[in-house]
């Protein structure tokens, strides 16, 4: 098969790397096409080792909606997602706050008048959003690109993240009838996130809840939603070959060898802001807690790599580390090594809301 990968951005290729790899072990041919803009900062360590081992695969950017009508739809897409965030019940408010940043604020602000107000957050204009995007023409570009390349099935990843234009290779597939599927990014990527503007022919989830999420929240057909698992733990399947001696990783840390130690996730800013309060708070209740043996503990702490520079201050001592000092993500074969070890010596792991948490369940 021909197949064409569409994803927002380098730094996602992590979250798929598995399921390219049973791509090329079928004998299939991959094109793996990438937003310019999304990746222009992204790091990319896994995605060059991936092609440094791998053969049959090619990359390429993206190509997004043009002309005069490009802006108007995006627009309409990201109006859509807010309103619809107006009429979940069971959700923090916190995410309809964090969409409407995206929107122009004479249209935020339009959304929440008394007379508009009771238009735009009612099911009918849902309705006529939703109505609109169907008779919305695929980008002629897209669709020629597609009509070039021939491919037999269009993957597209994440197709919901705010101003996610990955999402026209999915609206082109369908135009010309070639299968499409959304592998869902992350754990939260369902609720947290966008709408799904145009719905792919199938939705991978990685368990029954996403599953459900996708239903309710996305209007997809339970028919189209297969379970598959999480494709970006799959890592942490047969890998022994991991683990160091347990002095040795500690030394390399500055940790004590003789002494337990614990493990803080850090969440990104979304969640958590400036989380090293709660991190002093942590270390302080250790050194007073009144059993010897849990006051003797050690902190580790883990930032998430996109919220690191709040940790710059907080200055590793005899009994916290800060490590690795920028954070990072398993991307490659070192930084793999350094999450699988820091999980598997630890007692354990504590965090508010961080997929990190789902590593250290796997580890432990």
């Amino acid at each position: 098969m021909n197949i064409i990968f569409v994803s927002r951005s380098k730094a996602h290729f992590i979250y798929y790397e598995s399921i390219l790899s049973a791509i090329l072990a079928h004998g299939h041919q991959v094109q793996l096409l990438f937003d310019k803009n999304w990746s222009e900062k992204a790091t990319n360590t896994a995605l060059q080792r991936f092609l440094a081992q791998k053969s049959g695969i090619l990359t390429g950017e993206t190509l997004r909606r043009g002309g005069r009508l490009a802006y108007p739809v995006l627009l309409m897409r990201e109006l859509r997602s807010y309103l619809d965030y107006l009429q979940r019940s069971g959700q923090s408010p916190f995410y309809a706050e964090r969409w409407r940043k995206y929107l122009p604020a004479w249209l935020a602000n339009l959304v929440h008048t008394p007379l508009a107000g009771r238009f735009f957050q009612s099911r009918l204009c849902l309705s006529l959003l939703a109505k609109a995007e169907t008779l919305l023409p695929s980008d002629a570009g897209i669709v020629n690109s597609l009509k070039e390349s021939r491919p037999d099935l269009v993957i597209v990843s994440p197709g919901n993240m705010r101003f996610s234009e990955e999402i026209e290779y999915v609206k082109a597939a369908k135009s010309l009838n070639i299968p499409s599927f959304v592998p869902v990014l992350s754990w939260d990527n369902l609720t947290t996130k966008g709408l799904f503007q145009v719905l792919p022919d199938w939705i991978l989830a990685w368990n029954e809840v996403q599953k459900h999420e996708a239903v309710a929240v996305h209007g997809a057909s339970p028919e189209r939603v297969f379970v598959t698992g999480a494709p970006f733990f799959d890592k942490w399947f047969n890998n022994h070959a991991l683990a160091e001696d347990r002095e040795s990783f500690c030394l390399k840390l500055g940790l004590s060898p003789e002494r337990p130690y614990l493990v803080y996730l850090g969440s990104s800013k979304n969640i958590a802001r400036d989380e090293t309060w709660l991190v002093r708070a942590i270390l302080e209740q250790i050194q007073n807690i009144p059993d010897e043996r849990v006051r003797g503990f050690q902190l580790v702490v883990r930032p998430h790599p996109a919220n690191a520079e709040i940790y710059r201050n907080l200055a590793d001592s005899p009994d916290v580390v800060v490590w690795p000092k920028t954070g990072s993500l398993p991307e490659d074969a070192e930084t793999t090594s350094v999450l699988y070890n820091t999980m598997l010596h630890s007692v354990a792991a504590v965090g508010l809301n961080t997929s990190a948490m789902i590593d250290a369940i796997l580890l432990n």
